[in-house]
């Protein structure tokens, strides 16, 4: 879960999401994260790739990462 301190709402991550999440909190860019998820979940990059791309939209909208 991810709190935002300015609007206080909530949101749920799921196994990926969270993955993510880790990456951005180890400073990690979009190429790590992409290595993280091919790693963790043995996924092809392209797939990878698009999953990240859409969770940081994402989390950009909802002004949870600059």
């Amino acid at each position: 879960m991810i709190l935002h301190l300015d609007t206080k709402r909530y949101y749920r991550l799921n196994a990926t999401g969270a993955e993510i999440w880790k990456g951005i909190e180890a400073g990690d860019d979009r190429d790590a994260l992409i290595g993280r998820l091919v790693r963790e979940f043995t996924v092809e990059r392209d797939t990878a790739g698009r999953e990240v791309d859409r969770l940081l939209g994402r989390l950009r909208e909802a002004r949870l990462v600059e």
